[in-house]
């Protein structure tokens, strides 16, 4: 969902999504086949999921776009994901959906008049199957996840895997439309620097529903970041804005603050690929910027714990994983199955090791 983090959305929709998927897929009409290819002149896109759902999409889309380059592709978006949606999806229009707000966002779907191809890339939120219930459109294809009862509205359903990538379902999702698959998440910055600038872009903190899970502590970065300057590496911290007071904190503990360059809430997401781009290196937790950097071929060392490198690693032949290896690493395979007994996972990760590898990569 676009607030994913909201407790309360969470809990709204798994109470009440299910049953009223359920209904309105038994008043839904009978199954129907993907029409012929000719025939699909405007295609239906909802996605609102976050920016590193969103990046991973983006490839898929290229493929389907491939497939039907002659067709209208309207994507309908989040309040999370519209702005990297503006920036990387191919989508003729995009339309912000308040999901907050079911009813309003139903209807801002059904004013937009048929479709006919509807695709729903939610892999488990009711909302999106209830919102793609009240889409006009000749085809409707979704995910069907094991648990989550979102199924029954969708024409062709497309069986949502947890023993393989998230890349690999979008793939089948976009195959079952009738696309070949060849894309990989690539994202051009606005600009590109010339050559790479003698820096490490350091992003330490998460977004999301129960973030703090995938959070590592502020003396591990301290630690890494010190052995990074003492080498002579100047290290830029990336962040939004409420993630100021966190990234000040670690900029202050660090034995060479003048080496250490504090951007939190600096650098607009729009400008964030150029930053990336020109890194020597991007040091960061498994969240969307993670995924970003992936998609700008800069060299990457990523940081697992809750999350699981196998289903949402980087899709990146640049990137060296570090995984923690408490009992509940890797947990995750939607994004909210976090074991609350062990919520620092992440502290398994030992900081001299990952300096080591970085300083590597800086040699």
């Amino acid at each position: 969902m676009a607030d994913r983090g909201n407790r309360l959305l969470r809990r709204a929709d798994f109470i009440a999504g299910i049953p009223l998927t359920f209904l309105a897929g038994l008043f839904s009409y009978p199954r129907r086949p993907l029409p012929p290819k000719e025939n699909i002149k405007r295609i239906g896109i909802l996605a609102t999921a976050a920016i590193g759902d969103t990046i991973l999409i983006s490839a898929v889309l290229k493929d389907l776009k491939a497939a039907y380059p002659g067709a209208e592709m309207v994507f309908f978006a989040g309040g999370t994901n519209a702005s990297i949606t503006q920036m990387i999806c191919p989508q003729d229009r995009i339309i912000v959906l308040p999901v907050s707000r079911p009813d309003k966002a139903c209807r801002m779907i059904r004013k937009e008049g048929r479709f006919d191809l509807w695709i729903d890339f939610g892999p488990w939120p009711r909302i999106n199957s209830l919102l793609s219930s009240g889409a006009k459109s000749s085809f409707k294809l979704g995910f069907r996840t094991k648990g989550q009862g979102r199924h029954y509205v969708y024409d062709r359903c497309v069986l949502h895997r947890s023993d393989q990538h998230e890349m690999d379902n979008l793939r089948d999702l976009v195959m079952a439309a009738g696309a070949g698959c060849s894309h990989i998440p690539r994202i051009e910055p606005l600009w590109t620097e010339e050559g790479q600038k003698d820096y490490t872009a350091v992003h330490m903190i998460p977004g999301g529903y129960m973030s703090e899970y995938k959070e590592w502590n502020p003396s591990n970065w301290v630690t890494l970041i010190d052995t990074l300057t003492a080498a002579g590496h100047k290290v830029v911290l990336t962040g939004a804005p409420a993630d100021k007071a966190k990234t000040e904190a670690v900029a202050a503990s660090c034995a060479e603050p003048s080496l250490v360059e504090d951007l939190a809430g600096k650098v607009p997401l729009k400008e964030l690929p150029a930053l990336l781009s020109a890194s020597r290196l991007v040091i960061s937790v498994n969240t969307g910027i993670m995924h970003m950097a992936a998609a700008v071929d800069t060299p990457l060392i990523a940081l697992h714990g809750p999350t699981s490198v196998r289903r949402w690693g980087p899709v990146s032949d640049k990137a060296v994983n570090f995984e923690a290896t408490s009992p509940s690493a890797g947990c995750l395979d939607l994004g909210f199955e976090y074991d609350k007994n062990e919520p620092d996972s992440m502290d398994t990760i030992n900081p001299k090791e990952v300096a080591v590898a970085a300083l590597g990569i800086l040699r």
